[in-house]
């Protein structure tokens, strides 16, 4: 898996132990973690320009997943 980092390099993203964590880069610190909502984890992650919408690629499927709504939809490639 590669973690991703928000375009303002705010937050960083990972998947670890079937949780989604947000590292403080700052402080190189989990500050949150969240329950894994789709089957398996992914290979790669990248977030949206905003920061709100991390896409969640595996398998030849993209997966999104919105930060704070926790909304999952998905587009085969």
């Amino acid at each position: 898996l590669t973690p991703c980092v928000t375009p303002d390099r705010k937050r960083l993203f990972a998947h670890a132990g079937g949780k989604l964590v947000l590292i403080d880069p700052a402080e190189c610190q989990a500050v949150a973690t969240k329950d894994w909502p789709l089957p398996g984890g992914p290979k790669n992650l990248a977030a949206s320009p905003d920061g709100e919408t991390l896409a969640c690629a595996k398998e030849g499927r993209v997966r999104f997943l919105g930060l704070k709504t926790g909304e999952v939809w998905d587009q085969m490639m």
